[in-house]
């Protein structure tokens, strides 16, 4: 078992965010821009969610690994917290372990009431965890094919989160500055968040558990961090 404190628990049901001031960061769009143009992506087979009749559509989010394999799990993950990104890492060493045979869904589902409607207050740890979601989705959104490199490189170090800035700046230098911001302006970004929200609630009820991340394997989904890979 982890030392580590586990992390916050969403209310489900929808509970309204709390008024308590945190200190923020908002990604500053000052362009005037049309929204992004829709593009042609890979195919991305809708998932199941076990023991529902919640059936989630998946082109609006990205995947490690090859679109074609034949087996795919997928992860409900928040990038800022500790024990998602413990699991990234055990998710990259199966990628490598059964190249073409393994893919990864990813679902980004910020722990912050600054976007999701199930959490009272956002936890000091997971304050911008929408921006990084909505980063994760746009790059996604512009170029599906350069997202897993993208992904590497935001998930490098496991022990620690980068900052808000340095994912933006980045996220630009690797699909375009105009393009991103398009995206992160776009109603494709906002309504695939509220989505992920919803998933994240019906797995939640269905499990009766809410601890993150998920993970979703054939029938079964693992709730929280497992102990290894």
């Amino acid at each position: 078992p982890s030392n580590t404190a586990p992390e916050p628990t969403p209310v489900i049901p929808e509970s309204p965010a709390s008024k308590e001031p945190i200190e923020t960061i908002q990604l500053e769009v000052t362009e005037d821009v049309t929204p992004a143009p829709i593009r042609e992506r890979p195919v991305s087979k809708p998932l199941l969610i076990p023991r529902t009749d919640f059936t989630l559509a998946t082109t609006g989010l990205p995947t490690l690994g090859d679109l074609e394999a034949p087996n795919r799990i997928t992860v409900i993950f928040d990038y800022t917290c500790h024990h998602c990104r413990q699991l990234h890492g055990f998710v990259r060493e199966l990628l490598v372990k059964y190249e073409g045979q393994l893919s990864c869904l990813m679902i980004p589902m910020p722990l912050d009431a600054n976007c999701n409607r199930l959490m009272k207050k956002t936890p000091k740890d997971h304050v911008n965890a929408c921006e990084y979601a909505k980063i994760c989705l746009a790059v996604h959104q512009v170029a599906p094919e350069k997202y897993d490199a993208f992904d590497t490189w935001l998930f490098s170090d496991h022990e620690s989160v980068k900052t808000v800035p340095t994912v933006l700046e980045h996220a630009k230098q690797w699909v375009g500055s105009e393009k991103l911001i398009q995206a992160l302006q776009s109603n494709q970004v906002q309504e695939q968040l509220k989505t992920n929200i919803t998933t994240y609630e019906t797995t939640s009820k269905m499990g009766r558990k809410s601890s993150m991340p998920q993970t979703i394997i054939g029938s079964q989904i693992v709730f929280g961090p497992p102990p290894n890979v």
